[in-house]
């Protein structure tokens, strides 16, 4: 008689459990659907390798990768030309493209370069061809650059190449970066899917600052333009763009284009006698919130 009863209570107390459970969890559910949403945390790179020349750098460009450059000069142009890379070294590394002498990052996820010491500005990303771009980034997504500076090793005036250009690209990151010229362009592209720079130089630039098209989620903060010149500076077209508590002294040329071809916002930004005085001759082509 005992042993039955205590198989009730044994039935019972399961039963009880069996429905306590699956309350407690609804509750928790519920409680986590009425409130905010948990924000979703990047996930973090899936390796790390750590460089210190030109071809070690190259060599690490991979998906999900994050590449910690030592101070140093990354002189792409001269390691291509010393070491005669080209269709080999193509087809060993999925990632990389030498067309002529442009070094070109084509097909990469996920891809962070950082300098070790971002904050001594000794970490430079170079080429000694005035025709090409430093980098040139092709249909690439998530890519962040950080604390390095990047720029053409030849006399001002004679560049054609942008500093670094974005082709169908997404989410771009660039961090304290310095872009110098003679590049023509500190940043040029097409088909970008969000760019942001965060207390970034551009300057001396013998073209303008930017030249970007058919790109949208442009967004600037904190950064400085300065003694860029002679075309359109800010040449964007069909594009979004917003420079917030960005300052823009001493440059020459056309601010922006004046046909209001790209939506442009300025929001509490600096400006030099110059860029106003052209602000001001065109308010219907930009917006400026002070």
């Amino acid at each position: 008689m005992n042993k039955y009863k205590y198989n009730i209570c044994a039935a019972g107390l399961c039963c009880l459990l069996a429905f306590a459970v699956p309350a407690v969890q609804a509750e928790s559910v519920s409680q986590t659907s009425l409130g905010s949403a948990p924000q979703l945390l990047a996930a973090a790179p899936i390796k790390q390798v750590e460089v210190s020349n030109a071809e070690e750098l190259l060599s690490a460009i991979d998906n999900n990768t994050e590449i910690i450059l030592k101070p140093g000069n990354y002189n792409f142009s001269k390691f291509l030309n010393e070491s005669q890379k080209g269709l080999d070294w193509n087809a060993e590394h999925p990632h990389i493209m030498w067309s002529g002498s442009e070094l070109t990052i084509i097909n990469v996820r996920g891809l962070t370069l950082r300098a070790k010491d971002k904050d001594n500005g000794k970490t430079y990303l170079v080429t000694e061809n005035a025709f090409d771009n430093v980098m040139l980034f092709k249909q690439c997504s998530n890519i962040t650059l950080v604390g390095m500076t990047m720029g053409h090793e030849v006399e001002p005036g004679v560049c054609s190449g942008s500093v670094v250009a974005f082709h169908d690209c997404e989410n771009i990151n660039l961090k304290y970066m310095d872009l110098y010229g003679c590049g023509a362009y500190g940043i040029s592209g097409y088909g970008i899917k969000g760019l942001t720079g965060v207390s970034c130089r551009i300057h001396d630039c013998s073209y303008g600052m930017l030249d970007i098209n058919r790109s949208s989620g442009l967004r600037f903060s904190n950064c400085e333009f300065t003694r860029c010149k002679e075309y359109t500076l800010l040449s964007l077209s069909s594009a979004d763009a917003l420079f917030k508590e960005c300052r823009f002294i001493g440059n020459k040329g056309d601010f922006f284009n004046k046909n209001g071809s790209a939506d442009i916002t300025f929001e509490k930004c600096e400006f030099g006698l110059d860029e106003q005085k052209f602000i001001d001759a065109h308010p219907q082509a930009v917006k400026v919130i002070k």
